[in-house]
């Protein structure tokens, strides 16, 4: 009962002294005899209301810490699932930034304007590093034009390889150059071989545009 409120009816005379005593008691209000009947059902009306909203919102809050508690404990979740996303996708790029380094033959890599975006170890000690960033045609072709075939010329799908024979390379050789599309996931380990952090990729024309 201790959220019911009481209140004081008496016949006795009103004191300050009275009233203070009842509210002490836990009066929430004090009448004195003849009682107006209307008065009393308006009074005791008043604090069944606000007796009900105590209630209604004793209720809401419980609700909300339930909420709260639900919504933590899926973040939770949702957090320890990403730990384990990005443990695996760093495990994932430190195998192909190995893989990368340790290639025995000549692979580079060009995003769809050309540029060499990476170059294995083989074709490094033949071109210095200095041909990363150029575009493939200035760094392999004698006559450095785009060669009429080339793969950048027509939409390339991921996964698949091709191949395609290329004349008047270094020194007037005929090659034969395997593509193969590729997705985000080996660029970022292209970007871990070479120390950058950054997880984003734009292309030569795109850096251009930017005025880089």
């Amino acid at each position: 009962t201790q959220h019911t409120p009481i209140i004081f009816l008496t016949a006795a005379m009103r004191t300050d002294e009275m009233v203070l005593k009842g509210y002490s008691l836990g009066a929430v209000d004090y009448l004195i005899k003849p009682l107006v009947r209307e008065i009393l059902r308006a009074k005791v009306q008043v604090f069944l209301e606000l007796q009900s909203a105590r209630v209604k919102l004793q209720h809401t809050a419980e609700a909300l810490q339930q909420a709260n508690e639900t919504l933590e404990q899926r973040v939770g979740e949702r957090t320890a699932q990403l730990e384990s996303s990005n443990d695996s996708l760093r495990a994932s790029h430190s195998f192909n930034t190995s893989l990368l380094r340790s290639m025995p033959f000549g692979l580079d890599i060009v995003d769809e304007d050309g540029q060499i975006k990476f170059l294995s170890p083989v074709l490094q000690n033949a071109f210095g590093e200095h041909g990363v960033g150029r575009r493939c045609w200035d760094l392999y072709r004698d006559n450095r034009q785009q060669c009429v075939g080339c793969p950048l010329r027509q939409p390339i799908e991921i996964g698949v390889t091709r191949k395609l024979e290329v004349d008047g390379v270094m020194g007037g050789r005929t090659v034969e150059i395997t593509y193969t599309g590729i997705n985000n996931l080996y660029l970022w380990a292209i970007g871990d071989a070479r120390g950058y952090s950054a997880r984003t990729w734009m292309t030569y024309r795109q850096a251009e545009e930017l005025g880089g």
